[in-house]
């Protein structure tokens, strides 16, 4: 049976990022037993609790050097793992991982990765020549396709597959509602005056009509800003306790509309067909909203409170989503299931 290594932001309390993992292991459920698959964790006790699966300390490189030599494929995915602006340290993780693959002759597939951005040349010419060693890479937008070219892989050796998450279904429980919700995911970002400016354009709403919710993706540090901010209004529910990813999703399946920073607030909305406002805090946020129609694009370092009630006043009464757009992304899942079952086929004792 062949066994399976899957690498990954795993076990920092995201929500998103945990909801991707959740999506990779449905796929691989009917393939091969759980007992064969293994997980790249930062919270191993809590992963094991969570998906009755096996964790290895991803900060003991002799743990995740055995873990890599006794499996025989690896899936490294999804998310912007391969990217040096947020941190140097995630590049040269996931790379070393790649590599590590490689050098003890095991199959590897980067899944849904969001490429970049990659700025110094010391990285972007390491990371090509390391990719190049990849047996398949899948990316989540049309801008990483660009970045992968763009340090020397071929168009060919590329498959688009967006965010699995944008897949993601639940028996969700329509609740019943008297104000207009509005979903509100922040986070901080460099000198962006975020939190001024949400509390000011809920001043322009009604407490009686409307309802603002505020929900944590990265539950630590969400939490940590959404405590230090001072909400004067009744009509604001903040969510502080840790929630499953059933219970965000469904949280959000029952908006009228989601304003969100985090990427993954804004891809669980298009998932269950919520209407969107983005502010984009980096290229993953602006690339997703351009693949599901969105033409007004906010940047969290620019923001005009002004246009963004406008904006939310705008789509609460139009009310459009771009359903075919989602469904053409949501149908490209089927090129990382043809990956995988590539890479479980192949395997030595499989």
């Amino acid at each position: 049976m062949c066994k399976v290594l899957l690498a990954g932001y795993y076990g920092f309390n995201n929500i998103g990022d945990e909801a991707i993992l959740e999506m990779f292991l449905k796929i691989l459920e009917n393939k091969i037993d759980k007992k064969n698959i293994r997980i790249l964790t930062a919270d191993t006790e809590k992963t094991e609790k969570k998906f009755k699966i096996e964790g290895v300390d991803r900060y003991s490189f002799y743990k995740v050097n055995k873990a890599i030599k006794e499996a025989d494929v690896v899936l490294v995915g999804g998310g912007s793992l391969l990217q040096d602006v947020t941190s140097k340290k995630s590049i040269y993780y996931y790379l070393y991982i790649i590599y590590v693959t490689k050098l003890f002759n095991k199959k590897i597939g980067l899944l849904s990765q969001g490429i970049g951005p990659i700025k110094g040349k010391i990285n972007r010419f390491i990371t090509g020549k390391v990719l190049r060693k990849a047996d398949y890479v899948s990316v989540r937008d049309k801008n990483s396709i660009q970045e992968l070219i763009s340090i020397g892989l071929n168009n060919e050796d590329i498959t688009f597959a967006a965010d699995p998450v944008i897949n993601y279904k639940s028996k969700s429980k329509i609740t019943n509602k008297s104000k207009t919700r509005i979903g509100i995911s922040i986070r901080e970002w460099k000198d962006s005056n975020i939190i001024e400016t949400v509390n000011k354009l809920i001043e322009r709403f009604d407490e009686d009509k409307f309802e603002f919710i505020f929900i944590p993706f990265h539950y630590d540090e969400d939490v940590k800003i959404l405590s230090n901010i001072e909400f004067k209004y009744k009509n604001c529910i903040v969510i502080r306790d840790k929630k499953s990813i059933d219970e965000i999703y469904n949280i959000i399946s029952n908006l009228d509309l989601m304003v969100g920073v985090r990427l993954h607030s804004l891809i669980f909305a298009s998932s269950a067909n919520i209407p969107v406002v983005g502010i984009s805090y980096d290229p993953k946020v602006k690339n997703f909203l351009k693949s599901i129609g969105e033409k007004n694009i906010f940047e969290i370092a620019s923001l005009d409170g002004d246009k963004l009630y406008h904006e939310i006043i705008w789509k609460l009464e139009d009310k459009n989503v771009n359903k075919e757009k989602i469904e053409d992304l949501k149908k490209t899942e089927k090129n990382n299931i043809k990956i995988i079952d590539k890479l479980i086929k192949g395997c030595s004792n499989g």
